[in-house]
Formats: C-alpha cells, sequence, structure tokens
C-alpha cells in the first residue's frame, strides 16, 4: 500500500463504521475515546511503520487535539474518568508530567467522582478553595 492510500485511509480508520451510532448511547468522553483509540492504534500500527517522526507528525497532533478534548469534557462517570487516565497516559504507556496543566483536570474529575461515591465534598478541593 502506498502513501497516498494509508493517508487517505486514516479518517476511515479513526472514524470507522458504527461511530455515529455508538455516539447515541456513549458519554461524550467515550465518544472522543474511541474515536482517539482508533487513532491511536493507526498510528502505533504497522501502517506508519517505517514513517520519519516527521512524516507521523500530523497524526501525533491529530493525536493529541482528541486527547485534550477528552481531557477537557466533563466525565460523566467513573468509566469517563478511566478512559481520560488511558488516553492521557498513551494507553497506559506514559503519565507524563504536563506541570499540571492536563493531569489537574483528571485527577479534579477523580476527586470529584471518589467524593460523589461518597457522597461528601471533595476535602481536597475544599481545602484548595476548588470547585471539582
Amino acid at each position: 500500500m502506498n502513501r497516498r492510500a494509508i493517508l487517505a485511509g486514516f479518517p476511515a480508520a479513526v472514524l470507522g463504521p458504527g461511530v455515529a451510532q455508538a455516539q447515541e448511547v456513549e458519554s461524550p468522553v467515550m465518544a472522543l475515546f474511541r474515536t482517539w483509540k482508533a487513532a491511536f492504534d493507526f498510528v502505533e500500527g504497522p501502517a506508519l511503520s517505517g514513517w520519519s517522526d516527521a512524516e507521523r507528525a500530523p497524526f501525533h497532533e491529530q493525536e493529541t487535539e482528541l486527547v485534550r478534548q477528552i481531557i477537557e469534557t466533563p466525565a460523566r462517570d467513573a468509566l469517563d474518568v478511566f478512559a481520560k487516565l488511558t488516553a492521557f497516559t498513551c494507553d497506559g504507556q506514559y503519565f507524563a508530567d504536563d506541570e499540571g496543566l492536563l493531569s489537574d483536570t483528571i485527577l479534579r474529575d477523580a476527586r470529584r467522582m471518589v467524593a460523589n461515591i461518597q457522597g461528601d465534598p471533595c476535602r481536597y478541593c475544599v481545602s484548595q478553595n476548588m470547585d471539582c
């Protein structure tokens, strides 16, 4: 398969069949996660093996944008928080220190979910004078 065919196949690989149906029943986070996971698997898979970092850069930029959207979308439940963590860590490969720019958002969701399960306000956020 030549590079043009691979590039032409990227949107189809990302969106895949059934995405419109999945978005109707999934949370917004999970719909974005499904798109991100398809893009991640495409970029990390055999289709782009042998490509230089510069050639892969546009795909990585799309992945990064999807991760940002996933993290900034409010979590509905614990599954959404786990999806955020999975995307943020590149499917568990990394937990980069981003100086709190994105990790604080994930952790705030996690604290809010735990507080909601316990029925108490989030003590950490209260102590930091923050809203969860």
